[in-house]
């Protein structure tokens, strides 16, 4: 239940900002990768540091 409620606060952001930046239609692009990339990055390192405890 947690998890589906953080993709959907994610999917929140990201429309939020798409439609900030709804005149740079690139710029959202590398927002969305970086952000999304930065998400899956920080929760991997978070899981495996949580197993070495």
């Amino acid at each position: 239940m947690i998890q589906k409620q953080q993709y959907r606060s994610i999917e929140q952001i990201l429309k939020t900002v798409k439609e900030q930046l709804k005149d740079e239609p690139k710029l959202f692009e590398m927002f969305q990768k970086c952000y999304t990339n930065t998400l899956d990055t920080t929760l991997k390192k978070c899981k495996t540091e949580q197993h070495m405890q």
